[in-house]
């Protein structure tokens, strides 16, 4: 799975709320999810917050994706990254 953050700027701001589900390669066998993080995130300091939420509800879609097309998803092992990425963030917050 590949999280790609879209993050509101001086070119524009995401056209969705939330996350939505985006290219999925069968080659590599890997799902693109997109996570929307509004200004209002960055500018109360909730970023760390809205990167660990984002990659836990991207890590929920892609096993419920996955799933549907009969394909496993390591959903511990993302998981597992998701608290480290966490914890790292934490360490610069």
């Amino acid at each position: 799975m590949n999280a790609v953050f879209v993050v509101e700027g001086s070119l524009g701001k995401p056209e969705f709320n939330d996350m939505q589900v985006g290219p999925y390669s069968r080659k590599d066998k890997c799902l693109q999810v997109e996570i929307a993080v509004p200004q209002s995130v960055i500018d109360e300091g909730r970023l760390r917050d809205a990167i660990v939420l984002g990659l836990r509800g991207a890590n929920a879609v892609a096993f419920h994706f996955f799933d549907e097309k009969g394909m496993e998803f390591p959903l511990r092992d993302a998981e597992a990254l998701v608290t480290r990425v966490g914890e790292e963030l934490g360490e610069f917050a």
